[in-house]
């Protein structure tokens, strides 16, 4: 049976299983690029938001995750670069939904949260989500070597800042 063809059953069952892939980790990469974890829950709701309303044609797409995955990354980044007030109100002790823990320390939180909204979220997908320069690339709209330069950057001045060396190593 053809994608399109589905019931609206096998279409809700296909809506429902990608949200239970793909809210919790949209939500940590939201969370490492705002610092808020209230703030990272909206922005990836509202995502949800804009798939339920496009899902039509967001269903037929080889990687629906990775689409619903992009506009919260720029709804994540447009946010933190409207509102630089966000890192007084972070928080040193985050009260997070049951299960969900801090991805990183308090050190590396405040580091990461210094850094250019670009190179932020180009750490945070490509160390602490694990993506590949390829994904995160097509995630931001950007090519992959502007990806390596901002995680280059980025470990750089993460490194300074938490006192440590940086190794040059490719992943």
């Amino acid at each position: 049976m053809k994608r399109g063809a589905e019931s609206p059953e096998s279409a809700d069952d296909a809506f429902d299983a990608l949200f239970r892939r793909e809210f919790g980790p949209i939500t940590r990469t939201a969370y490492l690029i705002i610092g808020d974890w209230e703030v990272a829950r909206e922005i990836a709701q509202d995502a949800f938001v804009q798939v339920l309303r496009h899902w039509k044609q967001v269903q037929e797409m080889e990687s629906p995750g990775g689409w619903v995955r992009r506009v919260a990354i720029r709804d994540a980044v447009r946010t933190r670069g409207r509102d630089a007030r966000r890192r007084s109100l972070l928080r040193s002790t985050a009260v997070g939904l049951v299960g969900e823990s801090e991805p990183v320390g308090a050190d590396v939180r405040e580091a990461l949260l210094t850094l250019p909204r670009q190179q932020r979220a180009v750490i945070a997908l490509h160390y602490l989500d694990d993506r590949p320069v390829a994904e995160i690339a097509t995630l931001l709209g950007c090519s992959e070597s502007t990806v390596k330069t901002h995680l280059s950057r980025g470990r750089a001045a993460l490194a300074s800042r938490l006192g440590e060396e940086v190794s040059d190593e490719p992943r």
